[in-house]
């Protein structure tokens, strides 16, 4: 019997193994968002503990981890308000407009944002995750872990 998908929601709270003995956590912020907190623990820590912790990432990416066990689902919790999330440029057939992290149009681009924003890109959970043990583990800096990184 094929194993049953986990089905994950807004504000779902999960554990990334970065090791044998080691996690760090995430919570999904958005569609296909995440973000990963600044958090490396033994074991287990509270939800509470996990988000009112330091936002390390914030990336754009699919929950195939989490439906299909890799990362463990450990409860849900309110997605911050104080998250600042990023504005993205898209192309149209009315020109270029700008997005929001859940790719909701928002306006048409204007002059600055011509030059200072990019346009939205998604990651492998693998990718992820090989970030997550750069910074964590190795503490090596990649073109991931600089782009992943949560700037308010």
């Amino acid at each position: 019997m094929p194993k049953k998908k986990i089905e994950s929601q807004m504000g779902d709270i999960f554990s990334i193994a970065i090791d044998d003995e080691k996690f760090c956590y995430g919570q999904i912020v958005g569609m296909d968002t995440i973000v990963i907190y600044d958090i490396v623990v033994n074991e287990g820590q509270s939800i509470e503990d996990i988000t009112s912790s330091s936002i390390m990432f914030l990336v754009h990416t699919t929950d195939a981890y989490i439906e299909d066990g890799k990362w463990h689902l450990l409860g849900n919790a309110p997605v911050s308000e104080n998250i600042e999330f990023p504005q993205y440029k898209t192309y149209t057939l009315d020109g270029y407009v700008i997005i929001n992290h859940n790719s909701n149009k928002l306006r048409k681009e204007n002059k600055v944002e011509e030059t200072s924003l990019t346009g939205k890109k998604s990651y492998t959970p693998n990718v992820v995750e090989e970030a997550v043990k750069s910074k964590f583990i190795r503490n090596e800096e990649t073109p991931f872990t600089q782009r992943f990184l949560y700037t308010k």
